[in-house]
């Protein structure tokens, strides 16, 4: 027999599904020892009490790094949840560029210790014919 042949018998007789008797029906006698809704684990061995002190302690330790993390991450954050609820980049084309875009403005900002805030906008003009 070759490789072939043999690899499709075995794919035809898994494939096959044995038919089953119908379980019986449940009774108060048959679930006394079975746990109680929302209280299953799936486990066969004894679970587990509980977080041992160790792991206690070293939660409350990690907790400070941890809100120090989210708070310096906290605008990167924001940042994306902003462009992806309002779209950002494509309001600022659409904003500051017309359809074809070949004209455009660019906002620009500056900052410079002990001058004051500086604003201005940069424009971009794209054309087809040389100058």
């Amino acid at each position: 027999m070759t490789g072939a042949r043999l690899a499709a018998i075995v794919i035809a007789a898994a494939g096959r599904t044995a038919a089953a008797d119908p379980p019986e029906p449940a009774t108060a006698a048959t679930v006394a020892d079975a746990p109680r809704p929302g209280q299953e684990s799936g486990r066969a061995d004894e679970v587990d009490p509980g977080d041992s002190a160790a792991r206690i302690a070293a939660r409350g330790v990690l907790f400070v790094p941890k809100v120090a993390v989210d708070v310096v991450l906290s605008p990167v954050r924001g940042l994306v949840w902003a462009n992806d609820r309002y779209k950002l980049e494509d309001l600022y084309w659409r904003v500051f560029f017309n359809d074809a875009r070949t004209v455009g403005l660019y906002p620009t900002a500056t900052f410079q210790s002990g001058l004051p805030f500086f604003a201005s906008i940069a424009t971009r003009w794209a054309s087809s014919v040389p100058m």
